[in-house]
């Protein structure tokens, strides 16, 4: 005797099937944002040293009408890290809260050209540490004057 029906139809299978593949996505989805925290984000590395070159050209040491012309004299104060003159638009040497990031955040600031430190009355144009040779840096660039001489403002974040 031959039997016409079945426990089970096409279309249960593939509601089940839908189902199945849904909860795996989900899963997946989720389990990527668990060790999120746990991981580094080169993206956010990024913007933090493009938004610190935007923000030393365009406030610190420039103005926002004149973004590539720095201050000669706040630029020299502030590479010096020394007094910081009335004038400028900054009160602080720390560079981390000067730039406004967090103060794990490892920053090293310099102008640069021909890919060599610039020195300005004798001063070596660069702060923070020596950026790192072991993990992923992140580098932006902005093209200067300081004194009618054209530099590179050059931030690294990692």
């Amino acid at each position: 005797m031959l039997r016409t029906t079945r426990g089970q139809t096409t279309l249960d299978f593939g509601i089940a099937m839908g189902i199945f593949l849904l909860t795996l996505a989900f899963t997946f989805s989720f389990l990527s944002g668990v060790f999120a925290p746990f991981s580094t984000d080169s993206n956010a590395d990024l913007m933090t040293a493009d938004r610190s070159a935007a923000h030393l050209t365009e406030g610190m040491l420039g103005s926002p009408s004149r973004p590539t012309q720095l201050n000669s004299t706040c630029t020299v104060a502030f590479f010096k890290n020394t007094t910081v003159p009335t004038t400028c638009r900054y009160d602080t040497l720390d560079l981390t809260d000067a730039l406004g990031v967090a103060s794990r955040t490892r920053v090293n600031t310099t102008i640069e050209q021909s890919g060599d430190v610039a020195k300005v009355d004798g001063i070596m144009l660069a702060r923070g540490p020596p950026p790192s040779s072991t993990g992923d840096v992140s580098v932006a660039r902005r093209l200067i004057a300081l004194e009618g001489t054209t530099y590179h403002l050059v931030v690294r974040v990692w």
